[in-house]
């Protein structure tokens, strides 16, 4: 916020545009700031591709890896899910229930799950 006053002045309004996973920082951000800071210096707030319901291609860097379609004899997606694994941002991403709902998330071994269900019953577990 000190950022914000200082390069404008304190006398100007800003548009702020959020990418990606930039968009809940941002929004957990306004969130903080009191009504009157707000409208003394944001003018608005454009979220271009926000995640705020999750991505599903969360659920598959933690099951198999997520290469972004890179070749295996590039990339091993085994290798690859081991640091997934450990990247905080792999879980802000998981999907929102509230958002998918019953939507079927991952299809193995004939059984469909939904992030409902994997919640409700428990039954993904990452070895």
């Amino acid at each position: 916020s000190s950022g914000i006053n200082a390069e404008y002045g304190g006398n100007k309004r800003v548009m702020l545009v959020g990418h990606s996973m930039g968009n809940p920082y941002l929004v957990n951000f306004l969130h903080r700031m009191p009504q009157d800071w707000k409208d003394a210096y944001i003018e608005g707030y454009l979220s271009l591709a926000g995640v705020f319901g999750g991505a599903s291609k969360a659920i598959r860097a933690l099951l198999s890896g997520e290469t972004e379609g890179l070749p295996e004899i590039i990339v091993d997606p085994l290798v690859l899910r081991q640091f997934e694994r450990t990247a905080p941002t792999v879980y802000w991403l998981m999907p929102s229930p509230s958002v998918m709902g019953d939507l079927p998330l991952v299809f193995a071994n004939g059984r469909t799950l939904s992030d409902y269900n994997i919640q409700k019953e428990s039954t993904l577990h990452l070895v």
